[in-house]
């Protein structure tokens, strides 16, 4: 039991040594591949790829709720909400935003950054 929990943790750690995830054909040779082995009973081979498979997974569910970079730079109105307490010093102030209403198709949440802020920014309660 204890060797086939390293082998799930060496898969998580592979993932990690990637410099772009793969695509999905590739996690469906994948997926195939880990049903071969544990027909075979390959167990710890199994549950390698099934850390590596489930590391990707979660990365790439994270990575599809961000800001695309065609709208980055670009002025858009929203309404929402401050959350949490803001981070500010003399020149810039960073706070996360829950946005309630877009003009354009925008993730849930936001990490925004002002610079050189002319009033200060109070979180909602």
């Amino acid at each position: 039991m204890i060797l086939s929990a390293l082998s799930f943790l060496a898969g998580l750690v592979l993932v990690q040594q990637f410099q772009e995830l793969p695509g999905s054909q590739w996690l469906i040779a994948v997926t195939v591949a880990v049903g071969i082995m544990a027909w075979l009973r390959h167990w710890r081979w199994v549950f390698f790829v099934m850390g590596l498979l489930w590391a990707i997974v979660f990365a790439m569910a994270r990575l599809s709720d961000r800001l695309p970079e065609s709208l980055e730079g670009i002025e858009i109105p929203v309404k929402g909400i401050i959350a949490g307490l803001p981070e500010q010093d003399e020149r810039l102030t960073r706070f996360d935003f829950i946005i309630i209403d877009s003009a354009k198709k925008l993730p849930s949440k936001l990490r925004l950054s002002w610079y050189f802020p002319d009033q200060a920014i109070n979180p909602s309660s």
